[in-house]
C-alpha cells in the first residue's frame, strides 16, 4: 500500500492550523519598549499640559501626581480595552496587545482595574510629602504599595518567564501576548518559589527601610536639619522643604566651606525669590542654635509641579554668609 498523501486530504490549510495554536506570551523586552514609547508619547502631553496650566498645576503639590494618574487613565484604560482592541500606541508598534486566557480583548471595567493596579504603585514612587505634616503612617503604608506592589509587579514581569505576568495581570487574569494570533493563550505556570522570593524581598526592604530611617533620624546634625524642616513648612505659603548639610572645598586653595542648603517649594503666590528667602533666613538664623557656624546659608526657593510621567520647575537660588543674612533681614524690621 502506498504511503503517499491523497489528493482529496481534508486537512486545514497551513495557515489555518497555525491560527490554531496557542498564542505565544510576549518577551519582557517587547513590553519594555512598548512601554518606553507610550512613555514618550505621555511625556509630550504632560509638557503642553505643563505648557498651559502651569501655576494651576503647581498650587496642587504633591497631588499634582493623583492629576497625572487621572490624565493617563483614558490612555491606558480605553487603547487597552476591547474599544482599543487591547493596544496602546506603544504596544501597537511592537507587534503585542493586552487579552484575558481565550485570547480574546478585555472590557473597559477590566482595562480600569489593570490600569489602577499597575500605575498606583508607579505613581505613589517618589511622592513628595512634606515631612513633618504627613501622619506617621503614610510611610509604611506606601512602601508597601510601591514595594509590595510596584516591586512585585516588576519582579514577576523580568523572572516570571513562564507568563510574563505582573500583579495587575494576575488579578485580571489577563496576558499580554503577540498581536498575530488568535485563539487561547499558551498558559504555563509560576514558579512557586517566586512567592518565597517575592516576600522575602518585601519583608527585607521594609524592614531596612524603617531601620535605617529610625537610625539616621539620630545621626549628627540630622536632628536640626528636621527641625529646619519643621520651620521652614510651618510657614505660610509652603508646600514643603528639604535641609541639606554639604561641604564643599576647593582643591586648589585647600579651601573648606560649609553650607546649610534650605530648599523651599512653595506656591504660586509666595513665589518672589529674594523677599521670601529672606524671610526663610530670618525663620532660620532665629531658631536654629548652629546655623551662624555654617559659612554660607543658600536658600532655594522653587515653583512647580510632577505630574509623575512629566514635570517643571522654576527655581532660584540665594547665598550669603549668616552675618550678610542678618544684615539684610535687620533691613526687614
Amino acid at each position: 500500500m502506498s504511503d503517499a498523501a491523497s489528493p482529496f486530504s481534508f486537512d486545514p490549510p497551513p495557515s489555518e492550523q497555525a491560527s490554531q495554536s496557542p498564542r505565544r506570551v510576549a518577551s519582557f523586552w517587547r513590553r519594555f519598549f512598548a512601554f518606553f514609547i507610550d512613555g514618550i508619547i505621555v511625556a509630550v502631553l504632560g509638557f503642553l499640559i505643563g505648557l498651559f496650566f502651569f501655576d494651576d498645576l503647581a498650587r496642587l503639590g504633591p497631588w499634582a501626581r493623583f492629576v497625572g494618574f487621572l490624565i493617563l487613565l483614558p490612555y491606558f484604560t480605553l487603547f487597552e480595552s476591547r474599544i482599543g482592541d487591547g493596544q496602546s500606541i506603544g504596544k501597537r508598534l511592537l507587534g503585542i496587545k493586552v487579552v484575558n486566557s481565550q485570547g480574546e480583548s478585555i472590557s473597559l471595567e477590566e482595562s480600569l482595574l489593570r490600569y489602577s493596579i499597575f500605575a498606583i504603585p508607579v505613581f505613589l514612587n517618589s511622592l513628595a510629602l512634606p515631612i513633618t505634616r504627613t501622619p506617621w503612617f503614610i510611610n509604611p503604608l506606601l512602601a508597601i504599595l510601591i514595594f509590595g506592589v510596584g516591586g512585585s509587579t516588576l519582579y514577576l514581569l523580568i523572572f516570571n518567564r513562564n507568563t510574563r505576568q505582573g500583579l495587575h495581570d494576575l488579578a485580571l487574569g489577563t496576558y499580554v501576548v503577540e498581536a498575530g494570533q488568535t485563539g487561547p493563550v499558551a498558559m504555563g505556570n509560576i514558579w512557586k518559589f517566586h512567592w518565597f522570593i517575592l516576600g522575602s524581598l518585601v519583608f527585607v526592604l521594609i524592614l531596612t527601610a524603617t531601620i535605617l530611617e529610625r537610625k539616621i533620624a539620630g545621626l549628627g546634625v540630622f536632628p536640626q536639619l528636621l527641625q529646619d524642616v519643621g520651620l521652614v513648612e510651618s510657614m505660610s505659603g509652603v508646600q514643603r522643604a528639604g535641609a541639606q548639610d554639604l561641604h564643599q572645598s576647593n582643591f586648589g586653595t585647600n579651601a573648606h566651606e560649609r553650607f546649610l542648603v534650605i530648599t523651599v517649594f512653595v506656591t504660586p503666590e509666595s513665589a518672589n525669590g529674594p523677599a521670601f528667602a529672606d524671610e526663610v533666613a530670618k525663620n532660620i538664623l532665629s531658631n536654629d542654635r548652629i546655623a551662624a557656624q555654617y559659612d554660607r546659608l543658600r536658600i532655594v526657593i522653587t515653583c512647580g509641579y510632577d505630574l509623575g510621567f512629566a514635570s517643571g520647575w522654576r527655581s532660584n537660588s540665594f547665598v550669603h554668609t549668616p552675618a550678610e543674612w542678618n544684615e539684610r533681614i535687620a533691613g526687614l524690621s
